[in-house]
């Protein structure tokens, strides 16, 4: 059964407030920071005894892969053009289980029609617009998101649930424009995905927790 999980808020600084209240590389977050950079993950004994360590893995990589792909999508970051219900709800609907679409699709005509509180709640896995009064802009540049980062991952098992959990801290620089500068906004995000198997073998998220805020940097 589908376990409501979701705790999610958006907030940003005072420019923004009207609109919303194997290995891999390590590398330095001080330094010039790549378009993506990931940390490996912790895997706890209990995930590796449930399902093994490849397995974990490979939720692992999925949980990344999801995020890296659905938390921030240009098509969705233009504060010109607010995403419908459709936009919000098609993109990420193949990698969620049967008990999370229909929760997904309430609240993604939810938070086209204004929901706030909706809105939240679909932030914590895809960024889901600026609301009707922000005062930022799309910039001239093509791309608004500019640097994405995961670190502090841990990869576990939810003896309840029996399901595989993955947490981890995911940072992101995005770029906008404000009366007329570029304004250069950071974005943090803690979510954890219950993960159940699909049918086709792959992993879906069944529940999830979470907060997505946004501060000018």
């Amino acid at each position: 059964m589908f376990r409501f999980r979701v705790l999610a808020a958006t907030a940003l600084a005072a420019l923004l407030a009207p609109s919303l209240t194997g290995c891999a590389t390590v590398y330095d977050p001080d330094a010039v920071t790549p378009p993506r950079w990931i940390r490996e993950p912790e895997y706890t004994a209990a995930a590796v005894a449930a399902v093994g360590q490849e397995e974990a893995a490979q939720a692992w990589q999925f949980a990344v892969n999801f995020a890296l792909t659905h938390q921030f999508q240009e098509d969705l970051m233009d504060p010109g053009r607010p995403p419908t219900a459709e936009r919000l709800s098609h993109a990420v609907l193949d990698d969620l289980s049967d008990t999370a679409k229909p929760y997904w699709n309430e609240q993604a005509h939810r938070a086209a029609d204004g929901d706030q509180a909706a809105r939240g709640n679909l932030n914590v896995l895809q960024f889901s617009g600026w609301g009707e009064h922000t005062e930022v802009s799309k910039p001239s540049r093509t791309e608004m998101l500019r640097t994405q980062a995961i670190e502090r991952g841990i990869v576990n098992y939810d003896a309840d649930s029996e399901e595989i959990t993955v947490r981890f801290s995911y940072r992101a620089i995005v770029e906008m424009s404000a009366q007329g500068r570029p304004v250069r906004l950071h974005a943090k995000n803690r979510p954890t995905y219950w993960l159940e198997r699909g049918a086709s073998g792959g992993y879906l998220i069944d529940s999830y927790l979470g907060s997505l805020s946004i501060d000018e940097v």
